[in-house]
């Protein structure tokens, strides 16, 4: 009874090796799927949110008008604004606009609230940093539209 029993199982773990090694050439055969990251970047799909960033106008400026829609939307409060009103202007006039990327949540909600476009999401998804200051985003970092990664050792 034990001889039966020894060679189910040597016939079973030879099925199970053969097995594997089907699955092994299998996926040794398919195309690989690894980039090779610093010179190839995966392309984003259209709707990816990535990078919070302002969108330029025709002058090189930003077009935000201080409403503070996406203040007042925010889940994570990372956007901060500072404004003011003069004489003669109509609306507001922007003094800064920050936004702390290490608490914001990637959401959105601020983009699709801005009603003059001054806002968007862009496909960067190298946001890592070092340093807790390189999250913090004023107007000119928010209107560059691609920022190089910086790599330290």
């Amino acid at each position: 009874m034990n001889v039966f029993r020894a060679l189910g199982r040597v016939i079973k773990g030879t099925w199970w090796l053969f097995v594997g090694m089907v699955t092994t050439t299998k996926h040794m055969l398919r195309r690989s799927i690894t980039i090779q990251y610093p010179r190839q970047r995966f392309e984003q799909w259209p709707r990816f949110r990535g990078r919070l960033a302002m969108v330029p106008d025709e002058e090189g400026g930003h077009k935000c008008t201080a409403c503070a829609q996406c203040l007042r939307i925010c889940p994570a409060a990372c956007i901060t604004l500072e404004r003011h009103k003069e004489e003669g202007v109509k609306g507001f006039l922007v003094d800064a606009y920050v936004v702390d990327l290490g608490l914001c949540i990637y959401c959105g909600l601020c983009v699709e609230v801005c009603n003059f476009g001054a806002l968007e999401m862009i496909p960067e998804y190298e946001i890592s940093a070092y340093d807790k200051a390189d999250f913090i985003y004023d107007i000119p970092k928010l209107l560059a539209r691609q920022l190089e990664p910086e790599f330290k050792r």
